[in-house]
């Protein structure tokens, strides 16, 4: 078992928080203090606990109609998914942000290649390639993008930070997808997008997607290994002993006035 990590109690708002610098892990993670046993931290941005022992749950089998070469590749590309997930969530920035989208993109097509799968079903993938597309032909507007801690605000929500996208770079980037998906492309948005005045929130929709990608990586008997892999999966694993949903809301309500001028004045000191 890894050395237990140093922690520093913290009190904010009505919750216990613990701030933990782990050297087993190289992580810096927030955390609860809940009367359970182990230590409590974040999958992404939401808290849950784990006694930082992960089990070994074997090697999943394969199915034997796709080849090996096949297999090998999507499960490559979803070792670097969940390992660049973990760096988003560790380490937040517009690097991290688009180098996940990438990899979602590029998972997507081992998928099809390596299961006779793919996440078009998956409304929340459909909403994030619209803005992967858009911004992979306009890099140039990628500083546009807002990735902004919350929790020093007066706010309630499931997660800690944002992830900010101006209103008119979504439109635009509905606009210019292939008309044929188009319809479909901006209901997803309209629906999985928190859209809050000015500018959209599309943090929800990334946290929600990683969980669907993880369960049809899993149905489809790829094998997923890789330490980034493993963590999300103890994760996944206490939520269902527990009863807790594995996807989120995402909401975010105050009551400190209005919450679009909040998230606007955040957008704003982070920018300026």
């Amino acid at each position: 078992m890894p050395e237990k990590p140093l922690a520093v109690f913290k009190k904010r708002r009505s919750h216990h928080f613990i701030q933990v610098n782990s050297p087993s892990h190289r992580l810096w993670c927030q955390l609860i203090a809940l009367p359970l046993d182990g230590i409590y931290f974040r999958r992404h941005q939401r808290l849950y606990a784990t006694d930082f022992h992960i089990p070994s749950h074997g090697t999943m089998t394969t199915k034997a109609h796709m080849p090996n070469i096949d297999i090998a590749t999507t499960a490559a590309a979803s070792e670097r998914f969940f390992r660049l997930y973990e760096r988003h969530c560790v380490e937040p920035n517009e690097d991290t942000l688009f180098s996940l989208l990438e990899a979602s993109h590029s998972l997507n097509d081992r998928m099809k290649v390596g299961a006779n799968q793919n996440f078009f079903e998956v409304s929340q993938f459909t909403a994030l390639k619209c803005l992967r597309n858009y911004f992979h032909h306009h890099q140039e507007l990628r500083h546009l993008v807002t990735l902004a801690p919350i929790g020093d605000y007066p706010v309630s929500t499931d997660l800690m930070f944002i992830c900010v996208v101006p209103r008119t770079s979504v439109e635009a980037a509905i606009d210019e997808t292939m008309p044929r998906h188009r319809d479909v492309t901006r209901q997803a948005c309209q629906d999985l997008f928190h859209w809050y005045g000015p500018v959209v929130n599309i943090n929800p929709c990334i946290f929600n997607f990683v969980v669907l990608a993880y369960e049809r990586l899993r149905d489809a008997d790829i094998p997923l290994s890789g330490t980034s892999v493993e963590r999300f999966r103890a994760s996944y694993e206490h939520e269902e002993r527990n009863g807790i949903p594995h996807l989120v809301n995402g909401r975010i309500s105050t009551s400190a006035g209005n919450v679009e001028e909040l998230i606007s004045a955040i957008v704003g000191v982070q920018k300026f």
